[in-house]
């Protein structure tokens, strides 16, 4: 049940002027404040409908520079004056008790051969991160060419060999998992949760065992 002073507060902001929200807002207790605040937090972070802001977390924490446009890239990185890496996050978000498991899993929607040629010109960076009731258990980061013969193999299923797309056309969900990626080159571990032995079991065994050998490698 959503907190009655955050649904009053709500309703404040889109239906009151802002002075009347204001002085809504600061007759509440420093208490009522930061309940209202953790379950604004709790609800949104849990969102089934929308990943935004795990989204805007895992870029943070990995360091990017955050992109508002609804279409593109979820970030960039200024690595030299004049260069700019973009990254497509891609975050998972499972809740107790878990009967679906992180696996280092992400998906890209509406994808074309024409994305796949522009994402590997520019070899996208791609951050895989792993919530678990909204709190954050890891970021991988890996490049685009990590993925590239898997996102091949399915964008030739649906398109066949020569990649001809119709315009309207799209592969609606294109998955994958870290079975995908595992044997990369080029794999940095971002982000470990201090708690995962906590969180072992929302976890398939194989993807908590490779998440330990990362961490292993990690200096």
């Amino acid at each position: 049940m959503i907190n009655e002073n955050l649904l009053k507060l709500i309703k404040y902001y889109t239906t009151k002027k802002t002075d009347e929200f204001l002085k809504e807002l600061s007759s509440l207790s420093k208490p009522t404040l930061i309940s209202v605040f953790c379950d604004l937090l709790t609800l949104y972070i849990n969102d089934k409908n929308s990943s935004k802001l795990r989204e805007i977390i895992t870029a943070i924490i990995s360091d990017c520079e955050i992109l508002t446009e609804k279409l593109g890239y979820n970030g960039f990185r200024i690595e030299t004056p004049n260069t700019k890496i973009f990254c497509e996050i891609k975050p998972k978000n499972v809740n107790t008790p878990c009967v679906k498991k992180l696996d280092g899993r992400g998906q890209f929607t509406d994808y074309t051969p024409e994305r796949f040629e522009k994402d590997k010109k520019i070899n996208l960076k791609i951050l895989i991160s792993g919530f678990i009731d909204g709190k954050l258990i890891y970021i991988i980061e890996i490049p685009f060419n990590c993925l590239e013969k898997h996102i091949l193999n399915k964008l030739r299923k649906k398109f066949g060999d020569n990649l001809e797309r119709k315009k309207g056309n799209y592969l609606r969900t294109l998955e994958f998992s870290y079975l995908s990626y595992k044997n990369c080159e080029y794999i940095e571990l971002i982000f470990l949760s201090e708690n995962i032995e906590e969180y072992k079991n929302c976890l398939t065994k194989p993807f908590y065992e490779f998440l330990k050998s990362l961490k292993g490698e990690k200096k």
